[in-house]
């Protein structure tokens, strides 16, 4: 699905979009200015969750030189290497193969193009501490709670702490608040139970 593509910044019970400048600035602009940006690519991941696509990582020979890619695409709503391609005038040696680390690739390759759908558009939220002015108090109401729900389960698509990940999305703030929002979020009902003490993930309701 092709979608506009716009920067966002979450303050629990509201959201702002914008671009992010020549100079590495956040520049707010309007939740209707936001479908008239450029449409990118993507694909359903689970829930409200989006992968743009092309989605590549380059493949490295024992020298460190790049010799091709993976594509990263998504399979029952995993994320998953689906091609491996060889750059022009390179081949692809089965030491090589052996030494691809296809799950550490797909992760990396899918940290920065996982994004948000929204109202006609999609959003690529940035860490709060990019934005030193914005509001630091969280009203753990429906909406902070909804979304800290779909950041926790982004990171686990990705293989990263999800509280850590929590955490860097709503702060800056303590891991603990974090895991406080996580608790929050399962006790009302925005994520499954934990399936044991102390592990992340959660058990899905038959």
């Amino acid at each position: 699905m092709y979608l506009p593509l716009v920067y966002g910044l979450s303050l629990g019970f509201e959201e702002r979009y914008g671009i992010v400048d020549d100079d590495g600035n956040f520049v707010e602009i309007s939740a209707g200015a936001a479908t008239f940006r450029e449409r990118k690519n993507f694909l359903p991941l689970a829930g409200e969750l989006l992968l743009e696509i092309p989605c590549t990582a380059e493949l490295l020979d024992t020298g460190g030189k790049a010799v091709g890619e993976i594509e990263v695409g998504v399979v029952e709503e995993r994320l998953v290497c689906v091609a491996v391609r060889a750059y022009p005038g390179h081949e692809l040696t089965g030491h090589i193969f052996r030494q691809i680390p296809i799950s550490k690739l797909v992760r990396e390759a899918a940290r920065s193009r996982i994004a948000h759908l929204r109202d006609g558009f999609a959003v690529r939220f940035l860490n709060q501490e990019q934005d030193p002015d914005i509001p630091r108090r969280r009203t753990l109401n429906d909406e902070f709670l909804a979304a800290v729900a779909a950041e926790y389960r982004k990171a686990l698509f990705l293989g990263i702490p999800p509280s850590l990940s929590v955490a860097q999305r709503f702060g800056p703030t303590t891991h603990e608040n974090a895991r406080r929002w996580v608790a929050a979020a399962r006790r009302e009902g925005f994520l499954g139970e934990s399936p044991g003490q102390r592990r992340k993930g959660e058990v899905q309701s038959s």
